[in-house]
């Protein structure tokens, strides 16, 4: 996760693993709205964009229930 100032906002670009099954649309946009939420009650600053990038889908382990 990296964050760079960009006028006086930040940019943060995060990469995600979804769990097999899960929507990614919904859990990506969940993402984003903690992410932002998190960091501007934490830090005090404004955050511009989240960035989020599902890089794989997690499949469910055999012999697991």
């Amino acid at each position: 996760t990296c964050a760079l100032p960009i006028c006086d906002a930040l940019r943060i670009d995060c990469e995600i693993v979804a769990q097999f099954g899960q929507p990614v649309f919904v859990l990506a946009r969940n993402v984003q709205e903690h992410v932002k939420s998190c960091v501007e009650s934490l830090t005090g600053l404004s955050v511009a964009q989240v960035n989020v990038n599902v890089s794989g889908i997690a499949l469910p382990r055999e012999g697991k229930k």
